[in-house]
């Protein structure tokens, strides 16, 4: 279970989403598509670490481990301080994040007339509660399973080093020489306990990525020389994380840790072949066109520099959460189709994809994947791998359209034939009757 609630911010008086292995969203421009997929990606990618260093507990378990004694109940003390300074470390990072990816102070991002807007992520075993207003960012838990504390053991293996284990499971070991090894030690464990109770929350940028807008110019302008993103003024904290996304698929790449077989279609589809290279000291990528020649990333074709680096993350092994903004931009009609077949085999290969998109071609295929759920023997003789066919309780979709001085999210309910296409199919219609019109 992943759900999310938003009230008075940007545009959204109130709006709820349960997040799935693939959740769409879809709507008109300028309703606030864009703005709910930053929202979510940036509570999704999370990671605060507890400032303030509770260090009585602290040296209390170092001390034990170089004695060899049985720290159990030290350690536990000192992950429950973690767990419980959690939120007032959230609110700070959630702070720095909404300013960073939107540009503006909490208070400019409150709905026209409200004081508070608030944010709530529900996960498997737990709920954050995060309130907006003037003053910045504030959170605390409106529920947690704190208990779960108490199930891990902290063993000494020998004298000097800690091993925490959990249910015959090792979470984490090392040597703890003192109160910042021991925090160390507890920061980890802390994570493993946020994945166990607000999954998938709280994922951090390293797990949860977002491929933004204008993915194109970017490169276009950006990649071509070697400079961290960090020194270029006025730039987002979404577009440096997609510059710094870039350089860890072309190192994923040359790793071997990306699976090309599942974005072969796509690739075909655009006609090109993808090459990590070496350039001083940093991984970078090289595309050879069907011609036969080969440029950098940065001076390929549109649509390449757009979906090439969506259709790495998407076969990546290490990036189980993928955000994508507007994944048809820059693609022909079979590029979109192709693309679609590799968000619903990453969704099958147990990635969770989160999609904001304006192109019928997307929802038609993805609504095709799912009706072939209920005739799966047949995919073949359609052209698709049973990899490709999509379950519909394991998507949910979401129309963001205007209301009365607001806008409105409204489920869609997802069926045996997948979820309303109306929105797409009124302007098909709409320029079938103006043919037939004009044809008379």
């Amino acid at each position: 279970m992943a759900r999310v609630a938003v009230e008075n911010l940007g545009p959204f008086r109130s709006c709820s989403l349960e997040l799935r292995p693939l959740t769409v969203i879809i709507g008109r421009n300028s309703v606030g598509k864009s703005m709910l997929l930053y929202l979510l990606w940036s509570v999704m990618s999370l990671w605060p670490v507890p400032g303030d260093l509770v260090v009585s507990a602290a040296e209390a378990v170092a001390e034990r481990v170089s004695r060899g004694v049985d720290p159990s109940e030290e350690f536990r003390e000192l992950l429950r301080a973690y767990v419980r300074a959690f939120p007032k470390a959230s609110a700070r990072a959630l702070e720095e994040r909404l300013a960073g990816v939107f540009g503006v102070s909490p208070r400019e991002l409150l709905l026209k007339g409200s004081e508070r807007g608030r944010i709530v992520v529900e996960g498997d075993r737990g709920a954050v509660e995060f309130v907006v207003s003037g003053d910045g960012v504030e959170a605390r838990y409106l529920y947690i399973d704190e208990g779960l504390v108490d199930r891990y053991e902290a063993v000494v293996p020998a004298p000097g080093r800690l091993a925490v284990r959990l249910g015959g499971e090792t979470i984490g070991e090392d040597y703890v020489a003192g109160v910042v090894d021991a925090a160390l030690m507890a920061t980890a464990v802390l994570a493993d306990f946020t994945v166990r109770t607000l999954r998938p929350f709280f994922a951090s940028e390293l797990l949860c990525v977002l491929l933004v807008d204008s993915r194109a110019g970017i490169a276009r302008t950006l990649l071509k020389a070697f400079v961290d993103p960090s020194v270029v003024k006025g730039l987002s904290h979404a577009d440096e994380h997609f510059i710094r996304l870039y350089y860890r698929l072309a190192e994923e790449l040359a790793r071997g840790d990306v699976d090309l077989s599942l974005a072969e279609p796509l690739l075909r589809e655009l006609g090109v072949e993808v090459v990590p290279v070496l350039e001083r000291a940093a991984y970078r990528l090289r595309v050879r066109t069907w011609t036969g020649h080969e440029v950098p990333f940065e001076l390929a074709p549109s649509g390449v520099r757009e979906a090439l680096t969506t259709a790495l993350a998407l076969s990546a092994k290490y990036f189980p959460c993928v955000f994508i903004e507007e994944p048809e931009a820059h693609l022909h009609p079979r590029a979109q189709k192709a693309m679609a077949r590799l968000i619903a085999k990453s969704v099958n290969a147990g990635k969770r994809v989160v999609v904001s998109t304006h192109s019928d071609y997307i929802v038609y295929t993805l609504n095709n994947l799912i009706a072939l759920s209920k005739v799966a023997e047949r995919a073949q003789d359609l052209g698709y791998g049973r990899g490709e066919v999509l379950r519909p309780e394991a998507v949910a979709a979401y129309l963001v359209k205007q209301g009365e001085g607001v806008a409105e999210v409204v489920r869609l309910e997802v069926g045996e034939e997948g979820f309303d296409e109306s929105t797409f199919a009124e302007v098909v219609r709409e320029l079938a009757d103006e043919r037939a019109f004009i044809s008379l």
